[in-house]
């Protein structure tokens, strides 16, 4: 079975202090949620390689914003460096976002991409496979995994800098302070309507 991961990052136990607010967000008649977490005090950052490149992902005064709409098969992760200089954005392929919770969740389906420096890669196709050999997700889950994978990658592909820019604004918007329910702009350029 996918692991289920959540809004608040419980798995992520090297985190040891954070600050985080999570509202309501809305576009249109689609509803979701949006998070930003300051991590505050850290066990040992966290790092990952990028073509050769080691980049620190999460350390004291990092900050995660995180964006799910109810049952898309994204859930975006968009880091920002202790100056709140952008590093990266990270979507996780998923079942489903639920969202309709304190606290949401989803089912990880491995697949991932990633914009750094205005490029986009996909990652853990080999998971994906894995884990269908494997029999943690059934031929259904797979196929549509494989199809909504290719389709995000292949919209983030075509829209990277103005998918940059959108999470930037967000950023910039949040950091101004406690906001009431979040109008979004259209996003359908994002998760392939």
């Amino acid at each position: 079975m996918a692991q289920i991961k959540d809004m608040n990052r419980s798995e992520w136990t090297r985190v040891s202090a954070k600050e985080q607010f999570i509202i309501p967000c809305s576009y249109g008649k689609r509803t979701g949620k949006i998070s930003l977490l300051k991590i505050m005090q850290v066990s040992e950052p966290f790092s990952a390689d990028f073509e050769g490149e080691t980049v620190r992902l999460a350390d004291r005064d990092f900050t995660w914003l995180q964006l799910a709409m109810e049952k898309d098969f994204a859930w975006f992760t968009v880091m920002f460096d202790e100056h709140g200089e952008f590093i990266q954005i990270y979507a996780d392929l998923t079942c489903g976002n639920q969202t309709d919770r304190e606290n949401p969740v989803f089912k990880d389906l491995y697949l991932d991409d990633v914009i750094y420096k205005g490029k986009v890669k996909q990652l853990d196709l080999d998971e994906l496979v894995s884990a269908y050999e494997r029999h943690k997700i059934d031929e259904e889950t797979y196929r549509k995994a494989l199809v909504n994978g290719k389709m995000l990658y292949e919209a983030l592909s075509a829209h990277t800098e103005e998918t940059v820019s959108f999470f930037e604004d967000l950023y910039r918007m949040l950091k101004t302070g406690d906001l009431p329910k979040l109008r979004l702009p259209d996003l359908s350029f994002i998760n392939g309507e």
